[in-house]
């Protein structure tokens, strides 16, 4: 017997297969969004038998309900881009004074570095005092510090970036000139924020100007 055009076909049909804080495209805003699994289902007479395909997973907006592709949730959320700064600034504190060390057995850091190193971290709104940047020196290592700063290159304007490699050289300086070691580690910061190398000697140009003026 044959079936009756029209009383069999296939609906899709979503399902909440969890959550996630991200950034909606319409809000533009961090929201709350659902992660949505959509599948093709082979229904007979309005009637839903069983699923023939699954099709790529979605994210739906609980406050707007605009409907995204998963790929969104890659663009870092404000809490993500505050936790990624504290990290890329605080390893990079740690790359730069280690590198200022005389050897890998000195363990001393200059008062001044220590205080300037504070002052940087509570400019960010965070607190950091000697030994949390003693642990810092001592365990976090220039791959972390590479590692974090790649996450801020596609994130920081211009600007941020020459403010941010601005900062660390002063770092540097507050001890005195500016060393070949710690020279090398400042241009490694910026080359892994994307900037070029006359930009990047521009800004330590300047930074040890502004030493020799103080």
């Amino acid at each position: 017997m044959m079936m009756m055009k029209g009383i069999w076909g296939v609906e899709v049909r979503r399902r909440t297969i969890g959550q996630a804080d991200y950034v909606c495209p319409r809000c533009g805003l961090d929201r709350v969004g659902s992660e949505i699994e959509p599948q093709r289902w082979f229904k007979i007479a309005n009637m839903s038998l069983f699923p023939v395909a699954t099709m790529p997973t979605e994210i739906t907006c609980d406050t707007c309900a605009h409907r995204s592709e998963i790929a969104v949730l890659e663009i870092p959320t404000t809490a993500q881009l505050t936790d990624y700064l504290e990290m890329a600034v605080r390893s990079s504190i740690a790359f730069v004074v280690r590198s200022g060390r005389a050897n890998a057995f000195d363990f001393n850091i200059d008062t001044s570095v220590v205080s300037l190193a504070m002052a940087v971290m509570a400019a960010d709104g965070n607190d950091y005092d000697e030994a949390q940047l003693r642990d810092d020196v001592a365990c976090i290592s220039d791959d972390d510090a590479r590692n974090s700063l790649g996450l801020l290159t596609a994130e920081l304007t211009s600007h941020g970036k020459q403010s941010f490699l601005h900062r660390m050289a002063s770092i540097a300086l507050a001890d005195g000139p500016i060393s070949a070691r710690e020279q090398h580690s400042l241009v490694e910061i910026g080359v892994t924020l994307g900037m070029s190398a006359p930009h990047i000697n521009g800004i330590l140009a300047v930074a040890a100007l502004e030493f020799e003026t103080t």
